[in-house]
């Protein structure tokens, strides 16, 4: 008899501490298969939007809280995860950079050579509209690489970029680059993810048990590990 199979789409948000810890370790402790797609926030939504659907969806608050006042997500089965801010990276061993304070984040930007982010994802969205905020919009995306989604720091890695913009977890998922650290408080944003089953299977016990795993105590110090910070309360409650 065939194991049984949850299919989870997610954001990458949460790849690193899902891949290498949480997901092996539900597959091994539960006998259960999971079949996982990774995809940057705008993807996710346009794929959910255009009718596709799965056991369990990890993506950011807003969007599964929409997607649950739609009929689409169980209301009941949203659970918080985890959160993160926004950061920088650059190449390992090349020189420091200082982005404590509004004006040194600004002459960062303007000083780079190149700058990567994700166009598609929710930490791509939110640059774009603090460089147009900022007034620097026009000098940065002139020398910016625009990816449709991935991991920006890899361009660090092949040579394509100096910086690269994204959320502090997805920056720390990629080894041999130097995570510089958060944007200044004053120029940042808070992510929260969140998963939920949508409503076609909020009644399986294996999405039940899934999503409770993903909350617990295991997810939660792998969370932690990959660089996200995690619920101040009891999983499910809707604060973090």
């Amino acid at each position: 008899m065939a194991n049984p199979k949850i299919r989870l789409m997610s954001t990458l948000g949460v790849l690193a501490p899902l891949r290498d810890r949480i997901l092996p370790e539900y597959e091994q402790s539960r006998g259960v298969s999971l079949e996982v797609v990774f995809n940057p926030t705008n993807v996710l939504a346009g794929r959910v939007d255009s009718g596709e659907r799965a056991d369990v969806i990890i993506a950011i608050s807003d969007m599964v809280r929409g997607f649950a006042a739609n009929g689409i997500l169980s209301t009941r089965s949203i659970r918080d995860l985890a959160s993160t801010t926004v950061g920088l990276a650059k190449a390992a061993g090349s020189p420091d950079v200082m982005i404590n304070s509004k004006q040194e984040f600004i002459s960062c930007m303007l000083s780079a050579k190149s700058i990567v982010f994700s166009e598609t994802g929710a930490s791509g969205v939110f640059f774009r509209s603090l460089i147009e905020r900022l007034g620097i919009a026009e000098q940065i995306l002139a020398k910016a690489r625009i990816i449709q989604q991935g991991l920006t720091a890899e361009h660090i890695l092949s040579g394509e970029a100096d910086l690269a913009v994204q959320q502090m977890s997805e920056l720390l998922a990629v080894p041999g680059v130097d995570v510089i650290g958060p944007f200044p408080p004053e120029l940042n944003h808070t992510t929260i993810f969140t998963a939920a089953a949508f409503v076609e299977n909020e009644g399986s016990r294996n999405v039940a048990d899934f999503l409770e795993f993903i909350a617990g105590d295991f997810a939660r110090k792998s969370y932690l590990g990959g660089g996200l910070d995690v619920p101040k309360v009891l999983p499910g409650t809707g604060a973090i």
